[in-house]
């Protein structure tokens, strides 16, 4: 049959269409979008020029596919895949004191008071019986982690994210790397920044895992793997450095470091089509002081690569995730939680850790008050590492604490050399809920000219009675050569026993009171001129009181918060054991004081202000006021600028002063201290008669041994110029 001119006509469209589709139909399978993958290297502080990359990589018109990130490089990248603009990055990390971030200090005012007492004292930690691998557990920055993430806590798959996103650790069994793109977000960005010898490493999935720059620190073969046809990758991490180069621990770390992905690196530098590196060669991996400059060598180093970055463009069309993701972080913003969990403790600690935390009621929270109640966890000492997770059901949002639990038994090293008292050696074994849950037994002791052994029991609250306990066995040695009364001089040595047993009420967050019991043990020999040698035994009971509030937020350099020490004791049946001869009653009252406001970012004030009296006559010379020293902690003696340690002492005491310091850099500091002062045999004289003035310039660093400070200093009672160095902790 031959067709009509009529079909001829239908069918001409057809044929028409058919003969176009198979001309064109291979440039359309060859205009197929291409994925743009994004690697960004770990490199420590140096990784914040990836920042300045990514305005670089906007400005081009690129809209990146997929991210893969090693340390540094995870942060910045798992930001960037989670919605965050790179200028709202910059603003996040501008913001951040990260010098302090480095570091694992629970934030003062959240310990409790047994904590409080030893904070500052300690150089070394070993929690049962393996020490951590590294310096840093890494708690503040779990912080931080938890809460920049906090938008997409509930995204286990990190390829649902606005942008799919994964990030290399390394498995420090194997040495080989480890491609994270499920789980807990923060969880595996503290991974993949686990740097050697800093940061502790991560148990995950079985494995132990370290920093990722260890094995790959540029993630190019990651991206081809996921499907990558394009890769962008920005490498900021160290190429291996001159012998002369090597002149600092951060320096030998990174080149330790570099020595194992050394041979990668040039590996995945090949299969990369746009290679970009800032020339951060001048900054090391802790240059926390240098992070402005670093983001702007960073978008430098796209500008000089924009004619590249162009030719990308927008050639290929935006991919549709299953998910989206969207950042809405504001940490002022309140979230209402129908449940409060811990996952990690015991059932009898959890218990214990919510009657200090407020219980599992519904709350409404923001950002920063689950940090503080993470923060007060820990005060605890009950958890070593906390992280948080934001959940959600039907009913509401759900907050989860993930605590790592601290070992029951804990050993503590602290170390201190002064030129006035030598040097000092302090330990303590420490066991947790070993009779009371809440509970802390400890074996302390110095070892040092005037050394000292305490057994001590303390529990922080019996929940029924709402009272604290604690119970302090001890022996001390002490030695002191001063001058009494401004006068006569007095040589003092003397051995010491004692017991004593208080309650205490916790009044608020840092406040507490009590009352208590001693008793006291001693022998003394001393020398008191002009009336010779004495050598004498006794024995005597009191009851005390006090009021405490700590709210410093540094036990060595605070920059906001007071201390007030407020104590009465009444001493009864003085006298020599060796016989029933008992003599007067006595009694004494002290009040302790101390302040600091911040006058700039770089300025701290304080003003110190101790009176105290003592009525009777038959205290021992343990028991009266001294004055001398600095950085005296253990109630011997009284902080005074300019004058030896125990110089001065008597049976009444006023003192007023003022410090200013001064911040150079980052734990570097600049102090003036002044004070004056009035130690007397009767509380008439120390308004009438003569009082003493002292003062000192010094310098100090602080370190992981504590602090360390040179001082010159005087005072008006001796005319003499004071050279003192000091190392260590306070005890």
């Amino acid at each position: 049959m031959v067709p009509n001119m009529h079909s001829k006509k239908r069918l001409l469209p057809v044929i028409t269409f058919i003969s176009i589709f198979f001309t064109f139909a291979p440039t359309m399978a060859g205009a197929k979008t291409p994925v743009i993958g994004l690697a960004l290297s770990g490199g420590g502080v140096k990784g914040f020029a990836h920042i300045g990359v990514l305005k670089a990589i906007e400005k081009a018109g690129i809209k990146i596919d997929l991210v893969c990130g090693t340390s540094m490089g995870s942060i910045i990248g798992a930001l960037y895949a989670s919605g965050y603009s790179p200028e709202q990055i910059e603003n996040l990390v501008a913001e951040e004191d990260w010098a302090k971030i480095m570091n694992d200090h629970v934030f003062r005012r959240r310990l409790d008071h047994f904590e409080k007492k030893n904070d500052g004292q300690y150089s070394f930690r070993i929690q049962g019986k393996m020490t951590e691998a590294g310096l840093i557990k890494g708690q503040r920055i779990t912080d931080l982690l938890c809460r920049w993430f906090s938008p997409v806590h509930e995204c286990e798959d990190f390829f649902q994210l606005r942008i799919p996103f994964s990030c290399i650790a390394t498995d420090l069994e194997t040495g080989k790397p480890v491609k994270l793109s499920k789980g807990f977000l923060p969880e595996a960005l503290r991974a993949s920044i686990s740097y050697p010898f800093a940061f502790t490493p991560v148990k995950l999935d079985g494995k132990l895992l370290g920093d990722g720059g260890i094995a790959r620190n540029l993630p190019v073969s990651d991206l081809k793997e996921a499907g990558a046809d394009i890769i962008i990758a920005v490498n900021v991490g160290s190429s291996l450095y001159t012998k002369e180069q090597i002149n600092s621990i951060p320096r030998i770390l990174e080149q330790c470091i570099s020595f194992f992905g050394e041979q990668d690196l040039e590996k995945q530098k090949t299969l990369c089509d746009i290679l970009i590196e800032p020339d951060v060669k001048g900054y090391s991996t802790f240059s926390f002081d240098s992070i402005q400059a670093i983001i702007a060598i960073g978008e430098q180093a796209g500008k000089r690569n924009m004619s590249q970055l162009k030719k990308i463009g927008k050639k290929h069309a935006d991919i549709q995730n299953i998910k989206a993701f969207l950042p809405d972080l504001d940490r002022h913003s309140r979230i209402l939680f129908k449940e409060i969990k811990i996952s990690g403790l015991s059932q009898t600690r959890q218990n214990f850790v919510f009657d200090r935390i407020g219980g599992r009621k519904f709350r409404s929270l923001n950002l920063d008050e689950i940090q503080n109640l993470s923060q007060k966890i820990l005060g605890t000492g009950l958890a070593s590492l906390i992280s948080y997770k934001i959940s959600s059901i039907p009913e509401g949002k759900i907050l989860t604490f993930v605590v790592k639990e601290t070992e029951q038994f804990e050993s503590n090293f602290g170390l201190r050399y002064d030129v006035d008292r030598g040097t000092a050696i302090k330990t303590s074994f420490l066991m947790k809920d070993r009779f009371l849950v809440g509970g802390r037994s400890s074996i302390e002791s110095v070892i040092s000219q005037r050394p000292r052994f305490l057994f001590r029991e303390y529990v922080h609250e019996f929940k029924d009675i709402g009272l604290g306990a604690e119970l302090e066995l001890g022996y001390q040695k002490n030695q002191v050569s001063t001058n009494y009364d401004f006068t006569n001089q007095l040589k003092y040595i003397s051995s010491v026993f004692s017991g004593s047993f208080s309650l205490n009420k916790k009044v608020s967050e840092s406040g507490q009171i009590g009352f208590g019991a001693q008793k006291k043990i001693g022998f003394a020999k001393y020398r008191h001129t002009p009336a010779g040698i004495n050598e004498h035994d006794y024995e005597y009971s009191s009851v005390f009181s006090f009021f405490s509030s700590d709210t410093l937020d540094d036990p060595f350099f605070p920059s906001s918060g007071s201390l007030m020490q407020v104590n009465l004791s009444k001493f009864m049946n003085l006298g020599h054991f060796s016989n029933e001869r008992k003599i007067e009653e006595s009694n004494k009252f002290s009040v302790n004081l101390l302040s600091y406001t911040p006058l700039s970012s770089k300025t701290t004030a304080g003003i110190i202000f101790f009176a105290g009296t003592i009525t009777g006559n038959s205290l021992p010379g343990d028991e009266l006021f001294y004055l001398g020293g600095k950085r005296v902690v253990d109630g011997t003696s009284t902080n005074f600028a300019g004058l030896r340690y125990q110089k001065l002492s008597g049976k009444n005491i006023l003192q007023t002063g003022a410090e200013l310091r001064f911040t150079l850099k980052n734990d570097h500091y600049i102090l003036g201290r002044w004070n004056t002062g009035k130690l007397s045999e009767s509380s008439n004289d120390l308004f009438s008669s003569k009082y003493i003035s002292g003062g000192e310039f010094a310098y100090s660093l602080g370190t992981p041994l504590g602090a360390i400070e040179v001082s010159l200093g005087s005072n008006d009672f001796d005319h003499n110029l004071h050279l003192q160095a000091s190392l260590g902790n306070s005890f």
